[in-house]
Order: structure tokens, then C-alpha cells, then sequence
């Protein structure tokens, strides 16, 4: 079992059971697990996470402040870092190096430590394009990386505007996002850089490799090697987890690892057009890590129809997630290293 480890970041692709597993490992009696709380590329840039230089406390204690909102109030809730400024002071003076990781390692810790937890968790996906600077930042941290199948991915993305529907506690213009967001050849490709910006680090003893497969096909044996990962021992309240933020059906109270969505692009939801867009796109990856190819062919009109929505769609998801980024360029550059590596 490693020890030593203070926090936990488990990525992947967005819908890829980040969530879940988050949840899984909060159950435990010594990890505090977090709501998302996107705070590298939202709030910081990569390269302000990177790096070493410290704050002035002025700047520190504001963004403390509006981090502590964030895991306070949840990310879709309106900021108040007003109501936490003397909060955040306070953590600020404890520290006399405060640079950008070290506000949210210390955010992160301190609030782990009030719950009566070791170990604080964090579950934010787009975080598995920021691996390195974790490791790098954060010589204690372990990271848990989920793969997921991409049809499955996709299925779920394509109905993620409909947790609104079904109960959820996402703004409107949050359900409006997530429909734009969607389109096939995006989703996938987002799939691609994801699962693909994790590749460079399988030898690293530091990061675990889990495919969401595995996890709910063998729970057991998957959350004991998780949890080992981790530095905590396996508890069978890990196995009675709330069923919660499906986007196919409403919360209804149940527990436990839920069965019932593997393989689910199989059960319908996907159009021809949809699964062969998807395997042209990620074909490579899904032979990698096991994911069998269906070869399912769309006739070729609707298959065009399908590409000719993509600048539409792209341009509407710009126009939706600027917000969501604190900086444009970094953004792109960060995905495009990716792309490169794996090119090369």
C-alpha cells in the first residue's frame, strides 16, 4: 500500500465515472472527496498552476476566497467569496509560500482535516490534461485516471442536457451548454486527447489506469487495487454507493455500483451515423484498451448531414464555454500538445 499520500485527483474524460468514483472513495473514513471544482484552467492557467513564484497576499486571499465558494456552495452556484474572506486570510497567513497550487493543496487539506479526514480528493475530468504539473506540484498526490468506452461516453454526452429534466440541479444555461457541446466527432476526439494524454504516464507508479469496465463489472477487486493506490484500505462502504447523476433516469434513491450502463450505447440511444463517427475517430485507443470495434456503417447521406453539423456546433460550443476558460490560447495550445504527442 503507498503511503504518504495527502491527495487524491482522480480524471478522464468527462462522463467516464469520475463522479462515481469520487463518491466511491468520500464513503471511505479517510478521504474527504470534493464536488468538481475546475479550478486549473477556469480559475488558474496551466502555466499559473506551474507555476513556483508566490502571490501577493491581497491576490492570494481573493482567490482563496473564491475557491472556498466554489467547494463551499458548489461549482453551478452563484460566487460569494465575500462571505469568506476571513476564511481565507487566515489560510493564507498559515502558509508562507502561497502559490497557485499551494492554495488549492491547502484549501483542499484544511477542509479534509475539519471533516475529521487524512486525505482530500479532487474529481474535476479535464484535470487528466494537467497530469504532469500535478505530479510535478504535488510530490504526495496519487491519481486515478479512468477510460471509459467512447460509444458510452458519447451516448451519455448526447443526453446530458436532459439532467435538468430528470431532477438535476443544473442551471438552464447549463442544459443549453450541454447541448451545444455535443456532436459525435468533438465528443470523440475530446475522447481521444483525454484517454491519449494519460498514455505517457502508465509506467508512472503515481497514476492507476482504471477502465470503467472493470470497475463495475469486479467492483471489489478494482476498489481494493484503487484503494491501495491510494494509501487507505478497502472498505465495504465503498460498495453501497448512491446511484446519482445518471443522464438516462431520474435519481431514485438506490445504491450500490450500478450494472446496468455497461455496454448501454448497445441498448439504443446512438444512431449509425453517431457509432461509426465515433469508432473512425477512435478506433486506435479502443483496440489499446480492449474496446471492441462494431464496423456498424451509416448510409452515406446521413453520414454527411452529421459532418456538415460540425462547425455549427463548434462554433455554438465556443460561443457557450468561454466563460468556462480562463484562458482562450493556453487552452488550445494545451490540447494541441497533446494531439502532437500522440502524432509522434
Amino acid at each position: 500500500m503507498r503511503t504518504g499520500t495527502d491527495l487524491i485527483f482522480i480524471v478522464g474524460n468527462s462522463r467516464s465515472g469520475t463522479t462515481m468514483l469520487a463518491r466511491i472513495l468520500g464513503l471511505s473514513s479517510e478521504i474527504h472527496s470534493f464536488d468538481e471544482l475546475h479550478y486549473i484552467e477556469q480559475m488558474v492557467t496551466g502555466a499559473d498552476f506551474s507555476s513556483t513564484l508566490p502571490l501577493e497576499r491581497e491576490k492570494a486571499v481573493a482567490l482563496m476566497a473564491s475557491l472556498l465558494s466554489v467547494a463551499r456552495r458548489g461549482y453551478f452556484a452563484k460566487r460569494t467569496p465575500e462571505k469568506y474572506m476571513d476564511e481565507a486570510a487566515e489560510l493564507v497567513d498559515r502558509t508562507t509560500n502561497m502559490t497557485y497550487s499551494e492554495i488549492l493543496r491547502s484549501m483542499m487539506l484544511d477542509t479534509a482535516q475539519t471533516k475529521g479526514k487524512r486525505i482530500a480528493c479532487e474529481q474535476t475530468p479535464r484535470n487528466v490534461f494537467y497530469i504532469r504539473e500535478i505530479l510535478e506540484r504535488y510530490p504526495h498526490a496519487a491519481v486515478v485516471n479512468i477510460i471509459r468506452d467512447p460509444r458510452d461516453v458519447v451516448l451519455s454526452q448526447k443526453n446530458k442536457w436532459k439532467r435538468r429534466r430528470l431532477g438535476g440541479a443544473i442551471p438552464r444555461f447549463e442544459a443549453w451548454r450541454s447541448w451545444m457541446n455535443y456532436h459525435p466527432y468533438t465528443i470523440s476526439r475530446i475522447w481521444t486527447m483525454a484517454v491519449g494524454s494519460a498514455l505517457g504516464f502508465r509506467d508512472n507508479s503515481r497514476v492507476l489506469s482504471v477502465r470503467y469496465e472493470d470497475l463495475v463489472s469486479d467492483p471489489e477487486s478494482s476498489l481494493k487495487a484503487i484503494a491501495d493506490h491510494c494509501g487507505v484500505p478497502f472498505e465495504q462502504a465503498f460498495l453501497d454507493v448512491p446511484q446519482l447523476g445518471s443522464s438516462s433516469r431520474a435519481d431514485q434513491g438506490t445504491r450500490g455500483i450500478d450494472k446496468s450502463r455497461l455496454a448501454a450505447w448497445k441498448q439504443g440511444g446512438l444512431g449509425k451515423p453517431e457509432i461509426e463517427i465515433c469508432e473512425r475517430q477512435c478506433r486506435e485507443l479502443m483496440e489499446e484498451f480492449g474496446y471492441e470495434v462494431s464496423g456498424i456503417k451509416a448510409d452515406r447521406f446521413s453520414l454527411v448531414l452529421m459532418y456538415l453539423l460540425v462547425p455549427v456546433k463548434l462554433f455554438g460550443a465556443l460561443f457557450f464555454n468561454l466563460r468556462r476558460v480562463r484562458n482562450l490560447p493556453s487552452w488550445i495550445s494545451q490540447r494541441m500538445s497533446v494531439r502532437r504527442a500522440m502524432t509522434h
